[in-house]
């Protein structure tokens, strides 16, 4: 699994072509900036208001990180059905309509996803 610092490494590449930049030159100044705020905050004593970030924000980045999860999934599955040939399942062009009555043309019948009862 790669990491986001290879998304951010080609984001800083186009970057640089954009402006007409030398890469690495680009790539200094990030690094020079970088440093001078770390070296900023360390000065300051920012680090000890981290105790302020309550749950609340950190439930807001979790949600954040969720709905990116779940919206790739839903961009995956259907990359995936629209990439199914339509005669081979059998179903009509999708339309938010007939979206409903092609699933359940596919699932069997009765109610497949039930918990069976507990005896």
């Amino acid at each position: 699994m790669l990491c986001p610092n290879v998304q951010i490494w080609g984001f800083r590449y186009l970057l640089s072509d954009r402006l007409e930049v030398d890469y690495y030159s680009l790539l200094a100044w990030v690094g020079m900036w970088t440093g001078g705020l770390l070296i900023a905050i360390a000065c300051m004593d920012l680090s000890a208001y981290i105790c302020l970030c309550t749950r609340f924000l950190h439930d807001i980045y979790a949600v954040f990180v969720c709905t990116i999860y779940i919206s790739d999934g839903m961009i995956g599955v259907s990359e995936y059905v629209c990439a199914l040939p339509v005669a081979a399942i059998g179903l009509a062009p999708l339309t938010p309509t007939s979206f409903p009555r092609s699933i359940a043309s596919v699932l069997p019948p009765g109610r497949p996803f039930a918990r069976p009862p507990v005896r």
